[in-house]
């Protein structure tokens, strides 16, 4: 009789060890079928090399942000580029008129910004770390 009740306890073990592994079998394949019915056109790699998504950071030696690639809130293209101490140097996108780059000292005020105007010509402000300076507008 104690044989059989240590047949029986092994057989259990066993019957929950094959309905786990089937658990894991199917979930496992469930991953499987999601990962491969991700649209790998819109984000990823495709077959020409061409890497695509939302947003690309690169970073320094150090692990520090180095350029920043993506898009504003209305979907237009951005690029920071920041120092060595991760301060923004450099954005270059899109202003009221078309675009906009601006360039900051290394405490981040804006010192010089490139635009252009409700007409769609070129301006260019330089302008001291407190704001102050003079804005270049082309003439009529």
């Amino acid at each position: 009789m104690e044989r059989l009740e240590q047949r029986i306890t092994e057989l259990e073990r066993r019957a929950s060890r094959y309905r786990n592994a089937l658990v894991l079998l199917v979930v496992g394949m469930c991953g499987v079928a999601v990962v491969g019915a991700t649209n790998r056109s819109l984000y990823g790699i495709d077959e020409d090399g061409i890497i695509t998504g939302k947003t690309l950071y690169l970073v320094n030696d150090e692990g520090k942000l180095a350029v920043g690639l993506g898009s504003d809130d209305g979907g237009n293209g951005m690029l920071h580029v920041y120092s060595i101490t991760g301060e923004l140097l450099m954005a270059l996108g899109e202003g009221a008129n078309g675009f906009q780059i601006q360039g900051y000292n290394k405490t981040g005020e804006g010192v010089v910004q490139l635009t252009a105007d409700d007409y769609g010509n070129g301006v260019v402000g330089a302008f001291n770390r407190k704001g102050m300076g003079r804005t270049l507008i082309p003439g009529p």
